[in-house]
């Protein structure tokens, strides 16, 4: 069972290395592969396909995130969608950042001021105390701000990915490791902040139970509101998920580093037996790219011809044949010198061909440049009343020209009925009773072969499958 799997891996991967590609490049608005440029010329013509092999279709320097690609070919869909974690992210606003920053620049007005408090005081434990409460807060302050920066910079990104249109430089890089430390510094300062909040809140509450201290030196608004801007900072943050932020940044720019993100590419369609490989691709704006412009959908079409393997086309018109077995022979009867009595003598026929009409088959291989040399058979009649035609059979070459619409012109040898004396009955030059010969009956039809030119069309319709 694992010999037959792999065999089958090996001849899957075989053949999807034998692709042809068909790219597109978005930003460029030009195709760059699998399309040919012609010599002096600045359009080209798509590369023919090989029959029983494979094509792919790619959109290159295209963002996914704010275009929404669908290929079809033969009828069968390839569509690309945002995913659902990241479609949410695109729905995140700026007014979160706004506020951990102001929170931040809070926390830092309110530090300076147990700072001066701190200097006035005249005990070297509320002083101590005081001191250690600013600098938590303090780098707490710093570690918010670490968080807004985050913040932003997940909406740098989000307006990368709704915006440009191609991959570009990314404005920063976090590797997983440094986002983590700036949690895990969010985490710790906050801690710490709160532990010296409580031990000078304590000495605020002592100092105001001691008659010997100047009230004038205790401010406990002061450490109240540096721990309210702690607080309140904590909460804003805590709105925004800072994990989920963490992640959103981690995600957001591998995805705008990667070039997957920027290139669609259809599943391979295999070619079998097909004139032409239609494909349409629908281009469309995303819903997460609201703010953009208005841009409209863009929708490429285009077949790409196939060649080789055998083609079978059926074609109709008029045939001419030549030579003396494509002629009647003609007859008449000139008066002897024995009364009542003529003689059977041949008459010239002067027709240089005889035409017919025929429906024919044709077999030949397909080519890039929509013109091949194949066989073919045919079946036709003359230009004669229904009672009088007579079948016909040709058989030769075609040079056959055209990929859609096709015309085709056909030689070899045909098969003819013509007209034959009757042998067994009459000789020519013999004398006969005139009372007793009529020229209608003394031949008969006879098949002779001959050479032919015929010119025909092939009307075909076009289907998809």
């Amino acid at each position: 069972m694992k010999k037959i799997t792999f065999t089958v891996a090996v001849f899957v991967l075989s053949f999807l290395c034998k692709a042809q590609v068909v790219e597109y490049d978005f930003a460029k608005g030009a195709y760059t592969s699998g399309i040919k440029i012609e010599s002096g010329s600045k359009t080209g013509k798509f590369t023919p396909l090989s029959n029983n092999g494979m094509v792919t279709f790619k959109i290159k320097n295209i963002n996914t995130f704010r275009y929404r690609v669908e290929i079809v070919t033969n009828n069968v869909d390839y569509v690309t969608e945002m995913s659902d974690e990241l479609r949410v992210v695109f729905r995140q606003g700026t007014s979160d950042a706004t506020k951990v920053n102001a929170a931040a620049e809070q926390i830092k007005e309110t530090t300076n001021l147990m700072k001066l408090q701190a200097e006035k005081s005249t005990s070297a434990e509320f002083k101590s105390a005081m001191d250690e409460l600013a600098n938590a807060c303090e780098k707490y302050s710093d570690a918010v701000n670490e968080i807004a920066k985050l913040e932003m910079h997940r909406m740098s990104l989000i307006n990368m990915a709704a915006r440009n249109k191609k991959k570009e430089q990314l404005p920063e890089d976090y590797v997983w490791g440094e986002l983590k430390k700036k949690y895990e510094a969010f985490v710790d300062t906050y801690a710490d902040a709160s532990a010296k909040y409580a031990a000078a809140k304590a000495l605020v509450d002592k100092a105001k139970a001691d008659s010997n201290v100047k009230k004038s030196l205790i401010s406990n608004d002061i450490v109240e509101n540096a721990y309210e801007e702690v607080e309140e900072a904590h909460k804003s943050i805590n709105k925004t998920n800072v994990l989920k932020l963490l992640e959103d940044v981690y995600n957001l720019q591998n995805s705008l580093k990667s070039d997957d993100t920027f290139s669609v590419t259809s599943g391979p369609v295999y070619v079998n037996g097909s004139d032409f490989i239609a494909f349409t691709i629908t281009i469309t704006p995303t819903p997460a790219a609201d703010y953009s412009p208005n841009e409209p959908t863009i929708v490429l079409n285009g077949e790409i011809p196939v060649k080789r393997g055998l083609k079978v086309d059926f074609s109709v018109g008029p045939v001419f044949s030549f030579g003396s077995g494509a002629k009647d022979e003609r007859y008449y009867l000139q008066d002897s010198e024995t009364e009542g009595s003529s003689v059977l003598l041949k008459r010239d026929n002067g027709d240089v061909f005889t035409p017919g009409l025929a429906a024919m088959m044709h077999i030949y291989q397909r080519t890039s440049n929509g013109v091949a040399v194949g066989g073919m058979f045919g079946v036709g009649a003359g230009f004669q009343s229904m009672e009088e035609a007579n079948a016909s059979f040709y058989t030769g070459i075609s040079l056959v020209m055209g990929k859609s619409q096709k015309v085709m012109i056909n030689g070899g040898v045909s098969f003819f009925g013509v007209d034959r004396l009757k042998n067994k009955q009459f000789v020519v030059e013999e004398e006969y009773v005139t009372d007793n010969i009529d020229l209608s009956t003394i031949t008969e039809k006879v098949l002779k072969t001959s050479f032919f030119l015929s010119l025909s069309y092939n009307i075909s319709t076009r289907t998809l499958r």
